[in-house]
């Protein structure tokens, strides 16, 4: 999908802005973001991307929270791209957490699985 600027005075620094997020969340969407052709796996967009963004946007105890779920995640979706990970993918994760036991033995919180 390209995107082709205008020369006409009706666009803004705020609607270029807002074009330029959504031209970025597609590509991220299409596992291509940083280069064109590219697929990104998700592991790696954790690492290069959502990790520092992370720590250097949020509190030192969000990010330590923020890093052991990305860790959980890199696992569950090993060796796929971004482009790979569907909705389904996401609620199957979801379920399957819902399932588990947590580290103390007990019953998982159905609030707490569709957080992760």
């Amino acid at each position: 999908m390209k995107y082709w600027r205008t020369s006409d005075a009706s666009s803004s620094p705020v609607s270029e802005s807002k074009h330029s997020r959504d031209w970025a969340r597609q590509e991220v969407h299409e596992g291509v973001y940083g280069g064109k052709g590219r697929q990104m796996l998700f592991s790696q967009f954790v690492r290069e991307i959502y990790l520092p963004w992370s720590e250097h946007n949020s509190r030192a105890s969000s990010h330590y929270k923020h890093k052991s779920q990305a860790e959980m995640l890199c696992r569950y979706f090993e060796g796929r791209t971004l482009g790979q990970i569907t909705a389904l993918a996401v609620e199957r994760f979801k379920r399957e957490r819902a399932g588990l036991k947590t580290k103390f033995g007990d019953t998982r919180s159905p609030h707490t699985s569709t957080q992760s």
